[in-house]
């Protein structure tokens, strides 16, 4: 039962991110231009690919098909690459991550620890199936 609600808070929290995202997508593409100086095409194409990739990942964790070693250390990059944006929306004092999209302003230092607990719970969260899955046999 804790797996699944382990499981379920985290997909909760990537789903309600790319839904966010892509119901106010031009607002947040405005909003990354007020932190970065890309190009319009490049911004919708980062926030296109990160809509993409939560979902892909909630659907991956929620499958509970994680196991393979390339797909459990590239979730593990993708939070450590969150937790990177993060510390660079910090340094440049930065008010919005955007991560919820403009509905919900979060602060980059809320979502910095928002994404270390996600990566957290996610290594339990394979360590738990792993060690389950040995003590069945």
């Amino acid at each position: 039962m804790r797996h699944f609600l382990i499981k379920g808070f985290i997909v909760s929290v990537l789903l309600l991110s790319a839904i966010a995202k892509l119901l106010d997508f031009n607002n947040v593409v405005l909003l990354l231009n007020s932190s970065f100086k890309f190009s319009l095409v490049m911004r919708e194409i980062i926030i296109g690919f990160s809509i993409v990739l939560e979902i892909a990942v909630a659907v991956i964790i929620w499958m509970g098909i994680y196991n393979l070693w390339l797909i459990y250390y590239g979730i593990i990059c993708l939070f450590i690459s969150f937790i990177g944006i993060n510390l660079l929306l910090i340094i440049f004092e930065v008010d919005n991550c955007g991560c919820f999209g403009t509905f919900m302003s979060v602060h980059p230092g809320i979502s910095l620890i928002k994404s270390i607990l996600l990566l957290l719970i996610f290594i339990y969260l394979r360590h738990k199936k792993i060690v389950s899955k040995y003590l069945e046999t």
